[in-house]
């Protein structure tokens, strides 16, 4: 089914976007990867930025369905997101014009930065005030943030980059010049920093980030900062991540990471949710250790891995098999283990054997059937010999 609407190409290593419009959105961004792959891009701030990033760093996203598709509709909805994202900007995106304007050429360039400019002079404080960059900003600050950079507005462009609840960049273009100041601004404490204050990561309240190399507890890296593993994984998404740090997951995109004060080095980490962990207990379900996957468990126990599943899935924990799943502990029912031995009578001796097994491996003369009649089917004795089986607890 097709959809029709607004879409996004995001870059995730410049944090610009391009919008569009299609009625069908699918086929338009399969003609956008074609082009790009190709080289061959109507659009050369995109291409550029592509041939530059690479594929990976691109991502498709649907902003809105938009109902009823009609031409005006989806014109004045990809108009109002271009604006929304900043995304005509020279630090917002890629976009070269609206969606009411009409083919790129160079007449259009002149008008478009002649009208830009203009619709930038005009804008009002209250129209800065809606911005979504300026979103959760203590009051007294935005308005001081505002009025400071209005009165670049009749000589600059103005744009406004939010790149994290603490940290808002400035961009101002000079009208006759077209060079680029940038202006950095922290907002808890406020204060406009350079850019190597700027750039300084600022530690999350979960303190230091390890990241865990996968089936171990060894750690292979350590980031101050959400940041800090945003700008070396660009590929990672912020809501991922934040799954990671604040929920139940514990790894995304292959990678595992631990806040500080969570990382015990007891625990093997692996590629999966935090819930799957299994506890090995005592009797009086006392947490000895804790394992990640069944996996990590064998590493470390001869253990039979069937036996162990099912142990697992009834919640019956054993002697030979003391094992739950993390969630699982309370309501666990610790069982009790026998087995059974052979014991084979000669006269008034008796002698043990640990099964009817280890019994005709020994003395493969002897046959298993005719041994289980002895013990099963009333048999008196087999080739002299005596049978019975007695229950032991391990």
């Amino acid at each position: 089914m097709k959809k029709s609407g607004i879409y996004q190409i995001f870059c995730l290593s410049t944090s610009k976007s391009y919008v569009g419009s299609s009625v069908d959105i699918v086929n338009r961004w399969s003609h956008h990867r074609s082009h790009l792959k190709n080289n061959k891009h109507g659009n050369k701030y995109l291409q550029h930025a592509w041939n530059k990033y690479g594929e990976d760093q691109f991502i498709f996203k649907i902003l809105e369905i938009v109902t009823p598709v009609t031409k005006e509709n989806l014109e004045a909805r990809e108009d109002f997101w271009i604006d929304s994202m900043n995304s005509m900007s020279t630090g917002g995106g890629y976009n070269l014009q609206g969606a009411t304007q009409g083919t790129f050429n160079l007449d259009w360039h002149i008008q478009e930065k002649e009208r830009k400019q203009k619709k930038m002079s005009e804008k009002t404080f209250e129209h800065y005030s809606k911005l979504k960059a300026l979103d959760g900003i203590e009051e007294a600050i935005k308005t001081n943030i505002i009025e400071r950079t209005l009165k670049f507005k009749e000589t600059h462009s103005i744009s406004l980059d939010r790149k994290s609840s603490n940290k808002l960049k400035i961009y101002l273009t000079s009208k006759e010049t077209g060079t680029v100041r940038e202006v950095f601004i922290l907002l808890n404490p406020y204060k406009v920093v350079t850019k190597e204050e700027f750039d300084i990561p600022v530690q999350t309240p979960l303190g230091s980030i390890f990241q865990i190399k996968p089936d171990s507890s060894e750690i292979i890296r350590i980031f101050l900062s959400f940041k800090e593993i945003r700008d070396t994984y660009p590929q990672i998404k912020i809501a991922s991540l934040e799954g990671v740090l604040y929920g139940k997951k514990k790894s995304v995109n292959g990678m595992i990471f631990i806040p500080e004060k969570e990382y015990d080095s007891n625990i093997l980490y692996a590629i999966m949710r935090q819930s799957d962990a299994i506890l090995q207990i005592d009797k009086d379900k006392n947490i000895l250790k804790r394992y990640a996957t069944v996996k990590h468990v064998l590493k470390e126990h001869n253990l039979n891995e069937s036996s162990l599943r099912t142990a697992l899935c009834k919640n019956q924990p054993t002697l030979q098999y003391p094992f739950v799943y993390e969630g699982k502990l309370e309501s666990a029912k610790f069982g009790t283990n026998y087995k059974v031995k052979l014991i084979v009578i000669t006269g008034d001796s008796e002698t043990e054997y640990l099964s009817v097994t280890d019994f005709v491996t020994q003395y493969p003369e002897y046959k298993r059937k005719a041994i289980k009649k002895v013990l099963y089917e009333g048999k008196k004795h087999y080739k002299g010999l005596k049978f019975k089986t007695v229950k032991y607890l391990y």
